[in-house]
Parts: structure tokens; C-alpha cells; sequence
């Protein structure tokens, strides 16, 4: 592929765009809930297949009512993130400012702008080929919009339940960093001691026992336990003829947290013997 400045490149190159206050919330509520602590991911599997990786944040700025020894702690935390991640090969930090502000918390300033000009500039030279862009907010519709417009493939990566149809529209192509997503990308420490249950596709909803019944988005969803063993639980889409999900050797409160973060949450009501 004939490259701008006369370079040659045999495969696509890509560039990872990250908005980082966006994907700390995703990893935060994601492990919390899960396994009451954040996810630990490794940065360089996140990146992937990737050339150059672009992460956008702010130091954190003192709370209000912050006792200086605690922000300190906070701020060399944070700024010993940064470090990691410049020190990673293809890795690049770019920060902006953040500000404590009365009856309205912590915010940031410049971001949105830095991921903007860096992800225009590089399109405009052609220093890529396509770009994946971890985001949620709906201000950034226009970027991508712009960026398509001008010829580049984008792909969106984005939390299930955080993202507007809109954002996601406007990508080329769109993948959603649930939790087992998420997980894939964490740190083989993390992953051994905190796993998540195998899950697999099943259709032979004879073999088990409906133990609870719930509804969601319109349709119907079923616990299943399987017989004879009484072990798995099953959540199926849609009971009898639809496939259902089977996650092995789990409880049903860990199912329960999992399909939270997958879906929604559901009322479930206990089937009567």
C-alpha cells in the first residue's frame, strides 16, 4: 500500500485514540461490581495489533475537602500511571488540566480538544490507516463524523451501557468493552485470581430446571439449573427455541452480577414448585 512520504507498509497501520477518564469508569464499575476492585488491565495487550496508542487525561486536581496528604497521594498515583504508560513501546500521554470546582466536582479541561487536533492531524496526513477509538460521550460524534468523512475507517470501542446509539452509529464499525472484554485485556495476575465463568452457547433447554423468571428489553430470560448435576446456570434469551448462554460451574448470584454488566438489571421472580 502506497503510503504518504513514500512509504510502503504491507499490512494496515492502525492508531488506538483512548479517552481515559472514559475507560477508567468502565474499568472501575465493571471490576467493582464483579469482584469489588477495579480491573488491572495490561496496557500493551490493549493495544493489540496497534502501531501507536494515544491516552488522554488529566492529573487530578484537590477536592475541596481533600486533606493535602491524601491529594498528594492521589496526584503521585496518577502520575506514576502516566509514566508506566510512556514507558511502554508506541505509547504516548497527552494531559490536560483539571479543576475542583464548588457544588460541581472535578473536571476537565482540554481533552476533548488534544484527542480532536492529534486524531484530524493524523487523518489529514494519512499517517494511519484506520483508528479505534475508546469513547462514550456524544460530544465526540462530530470528530468521528469528520474523521469518516475524510476517508478513514474507525472503529468505535465502547461500554455497553454508556454510549448513545448516535456515537456509535457514526463509526465505521463498533465493539462493545463488556466485561468479558474487558477481562481478556487484564492482566494474567488479575485474570488467575479474579476469573469470570466460562460461558458457552446451549440449545437444549429440556435438560434443566427453571429455577427464576425475569424480563428484559421485552423479552423473557430464564434461570436454568442443570440436571442431574445442579451445578451450571443457564440465562437464556428468549426460553425454548433461543439459544440460551451456559456458564459453567457458576452461582446464580455471580450470573446475576455478570448479566448486570452484559445487559441490565432484571427483577427475578422465583418459579413455584
Amino acid at each position: 500500500m502506497l503510503r504518504a512520504m513514500g512509504r510502503v507498509s504491507a499490512s494496515p497501520v492502525s492508531y488506538l485514540f483512548i479517552d481515559g477518564a472514559y475507560l477508567d469508569r468502565l474499568l472501575i464499575k465493571a471490576g467493582e461490581l464483579m469482584f469489588g476492585v477495579p480491573f488491572e488491565l495490561e496496557y500493551m495487550s490493549l493495544m493489540g495489533n496497534c502501531q501507536k496508542a494515544f491516552y488522554y487525561d488529566c492529573l487530578p486536581a484537590q477536592a475541596g475537602n481533600e486533606s493535602l496528604e491524601h491529594f498528594n497521594a492521589r496526584y503521585a498515583h496518577k502520575e506514576a500511571f502516566f509514566d508506566h504508560l510512556r514507558s511502554l513501546n508506541g505509547w504516548h500521554v497527552a494531559e490536560g488540566s483539571s479543576r475542583w470546582r464548588r457544588g460541581k466536582g472535578a473536571g476537565q479541561k482540554e481533552v476533548d480538544i488534544l484527542i480532536a487536533v492529534d486524531m484530524l492531524s493524523h487523518t489529514f496526513r494519512r499517517n494511519m490507516d484506520q483508528l479505534i477509538f475508546i469513547a462514550g460521550d456524544l460530544d465526540f460524534r462530530p470528530l468521528i463524523e469528520a474523521v469518516v468523512n475524510d476517508g478513514m475507517y474507525v472503529n468505535l470501542w465502547f461500554g455497553p451501557q454508556s454510549t448513545s446509539p448516535l456515537l456509535r452509529n457514526a463509526a465505521d464499525s463498533q465493539e462493545a468493552l463488556d466485561v468479558y472484554r474487558l477481562h481478556s485485556f487484564c492482566t494474567e495476575d488479575f485474570k488467575k485470581h479474579h476469573p469470570l465463568p466460562v460461558r458457552s452457547s446451549y440449545w437444549n433447554v429440556s435438560l434443566g430446571k427453571v429455577i427464576e423468571i425475569g424480563r428484559v428489553d421485552g423479552r423473557e430470560v430464564a434461570w436454568v439449573e442443570t440436571l442431574p448435576t445442579g451445578v451450571h446456570a443457564l440465562w437464556a434469551v428468549g426460553v425454548g427455541k433461543q439459544p440460551m448462554t451456559r456458564y459453567g460451574e457458576a452461582s446464580v448470584d455471580e450470573m446475576k452480577r455478570v448479566h448486570k454488566l452484559l445487559h441490565s438489571d432484571v427483577t427475578w421472580d422465583t418459579v413455584k414448585a
